[in-house]
C-alpha cells in the first residue's frame, strides 16, 4: 500500500469527498422523488391521465370480469388511489415512476389489490398489486411486491365468498360432526339400538352453535364477504367516492 501511495497512484482525498457528496446528492434526489410519488398517492386528490393500450403493451393484461372473479375466490380487494389508509410497495413505486417517465406525464386510474385476511380486514397488509385501469376498461399490472398467496388460500377463503357458501359451510361441518365423525359407541347409550335420532338432535345442535358462533364472532371480525368487497366504497375512483360531511 505504501509502494502504491508513492508511485502517486492512491486515492486521491479531494476526488474521494467530491465522489461522496455527488452520490448523497444523487440518493438525496432519489429519495424525494420516492417521498413525493408516496404523497401524491396517499392525498385526496388523483391527478395524470389514463394509460392507453398501447403504453401498456409490456405489462400483464386483466379483463375485468377475470379480474373480479379472482378477488371473489382469493379475498383480495381492490383499492382506489389515491388511498390515505393504504401504501404501496417500493417495487410499486419504482415502477410506477419508470412508466410515468416513459409516457412522460402523471399517469391516473390507479388501483391497489390486497390480499385480506379472514379476520381483521383492516389491519395492514405488506404485500398486493399495483394495477393501471387502461381506457378501454381492461387493467394493466405494474408491479407486485411482498409474499405470493398461499396455494391453498382459495380453499380457505371458500366458506367467506358469500352467505349462501358460509351456509353451506356450516350445514356441511354440522353433518361431518353429527354423522362422520362421532364414533357409534359414544352416542349410544346401554339400552339403545339405533343412533340416527340421536344423530339428527346433534345435527341440529350442532348446526345452532356453529350458527350463533358466525353470527356473533365471525361477522363482527369478517365485516365482509368476499363478493360484496368489489362493491366497497374505496373501490370507486376518488372523483366518485362519497365524503361523509362532517
Amino acid at each position: 500500500m505504501s509502494e502504491v501511495q508513492e508511485s502517486g497512484y492512491g486515492p486521491n482525498p479531494g476526488e474521494e469527498r467530491y465522489a461522496l457528496r455527488a452520490f448523497r446528492r444523487l440518493y438525496r434526489r432519489l429519495d424525494e422523488q420516492d417521498d413525493a410519488m408516496e404523497e401524491r398517492l396517499s392525498s385526496k386528490h388523483e391527478v395524470g391521465e389514463a394509460l392507453s393500450g398501447e403504453r401498456a403493451i409490456d405489462y400483464p393484461i386483466w379483463h375485468e370480469p377475470l379480474l373480479r372473479q379472482w378477488c371473489k375466490k382469493q379475498r383480495l380487494q381492490m383499492v382506489a388511489l389515491p388511498s390515505t389508509r393504504h401504501r404501496i410497495g417500493y417495487n410499486g413505486i419504482k415502477s410506477l415512476q419508470q412508466l410515468e417517465r416513459k409516457t412522460g406525464h402523471p399517469v391516473s386510474s390507479l388501483f391497489l389489490l390486497i390480499p385480506l385476511p379472514m379476520v381483521e380486514p383492516r389491519k395492514p397488509v405488506n404485500r398486493g398489486i399495483l394495477l393501471a385501469r387502461l381506457n378501454d376498461g381492461r387493467f394493466a399490472e405494474l408491479a407486485r411486491w411482498g409474499k405470493p398467496l398461499h396455494p391453498l388460500r382459495k380453499l380457505w377463503m371458500w366458506p367467506l365468498r358469500s352467505f349462501a357458501h358460509c351456509a353451506a359451510f356450516i350445514g356441511t361441518l354440522s353433518f361431518a360432526c353429527a354423522f362422520v365423525f362421532l364414533p357409534e359407541k359414544v352416542i349410544l347409550g346401554p339400552y339403545d339400538s339405533n343412533s340416527f335420532m340421536l344423530r339428527v338432535v346433534f345435527f341440529f345442535y350442532l348446526l345452532l352453535a356453529f350458527g350463533g358462533i358466525s353470527i356473533l364472532y365471525g361477522f363482527s371480525k369478517v365485516k365482509a364477504f368476499n363478493e360484496d368487497l368489489w362493491k366497497s366504497p374505496e373501490t370507486l375512483p376518488t372523483k366518485t367516492r362519497s365524503t361523509p360531511s362532517e
